[in-house]
């Protein structure tokens, strides 16, 4: 199910929340399947004709369920994981079909406890991210 509201301030200056609830594929081997909760929220603002500035703001949060089988008993669990960004953008316009951009991202994620015990390989329980990206946008 998902749900996404624009809302336009002036030209080239708009709100766009978007929220998402979905059941998806697990990272987990065993488990049945990951529900997860996302929104989005971005504010993109015309600062002239040719620059805008844009603010992103994503929340997501899972969750896992999981079902082993042991040969000396059953073994459940769960494990939930939480992702917040931040990213703040420019762009320059030079065509109606040429720009560039540049901007920083954000990322601090949380892997619940009982993930790393169920998943051996998924030991990393929560981690932040910092990327610089810049690059040129071509319209076709």
């Amino acid at each position: 199910m998902e749900t996404s509201l624009h809302y336009e301030l002036a030209a080239k200056t708009y709100i766009l929340w978007t929220n998402r609830y979905s059941i998806e594929e697990s990272d987990l081997q065993n488990a049945a399947g990951r529900e997860t909760f996302r929104t989005n929220l971005k504010l993109n603002y015309a600062i002239t004709a040719r620059i805008s500035a844009s603010l992103a703001l994503i929340y997501s949060h899972g969750d896992n369920g999981t079902s082993n089988q042991i040969s000396s008993g059953s073994l459940g669990g769960s494990s939930t994981e939480t992702t917040f960004d931040i990213t703040p953008s420019l762009r320059y316009t030079i065509t109606q079909r040429c720009s560039v951009n540049a901007g920083y991202r954000y990322t601090k994620a949380d892997r619940g406890s009982g993930a790393a015990a169920l998943e051996p390989l998924q030991s990393v329980t929560s981690y932040t991210r910092n990327r610089y990206f810049a690059g040129i946008t071509l319209s076709f």
